[in-house]
């Protein structure tokens, strides 16, 4: 992996990274009594841009593209893209961001992973795979000096889908949505 950054001042940022992997994994097209172990290789091309506006607000936009096993029999590529806008003012009880997203891979060996803000101590990395648009929406609130509210929504479609996940999880329909509220009290 190589990754470079680049800072010309203090509003801007500029991040670049090429990764390259070559994973075993079992091979037996043939049904032979022993697997082969062949390597799949899967390359990547990532590019960040954030962009400080003024000391509330900061634009931040990726593009991502990735390549599975590309010499293969069934080769898969993968696109993502996202814009964020993040609105944090100095001495207001009120903060959040927003994020836009589009994605399409071939399969789950070109799937992608983005890193999302969410509430206070916890995180979401969900991956990405087959074709859809996924947005979310983070609001903080400082209610008093003691009490804070976080809520998160987000949103995944599929467009070409009519259900999302298997078993217990499986959803009817094209849209998958989550919601969380914390409250939390400082004492």
């Amino acid at each position: 992996m190589i990754q470079l950054s680049y800072k010309p001042n203090k509003q801007v940022e500029v991040h670049m990274r090429y990764k390259t992997e070559n994973k075993p994994i079992n091979y037996n097209p043939d049904n032979l009594n022993l697997n082969r172990v062949t390597g799949r290789p899967k390359q990547g091309f990532r590019t960040q841009f954030n962009y400080k506006l003024d000391s509330r607000f900061t634009f931040r936009s990726r593009v991502e593209l990735s390549w599975y096993d590309k010499k293969g029999v069934v080769p898969q590529n993968g696109f993502l893209t996202f814009a964020d806008i993040l609105y944090k003012p100095i001495l207001k009880p009120v903060s959040g961001n927003i994020r836009l997203e589009f994605f399409e891979t071939d399969g789950y060996g070109s799937r992608m992973y983005a890193f999302e803000n969410d509430v206070l101590y916890s995180y979401s990395i969900p991956v990405f795979f087959d074709k859809g648009y996924r947005y979310y929406v983070n609001m903080n609130y400082g209610i008093t000096q003691k009490l804070s509210l976080w809520l998160r929504f987000a949103q995944t479609i599929y467009p070409e889908k009519n259900s999302i996940g298997s078993g217990l999880d499986m959803i009817n329909g094209n849209v998958k949505s989550e919601v969380k509220m914390q409250l939390m009290y400082q004492f």
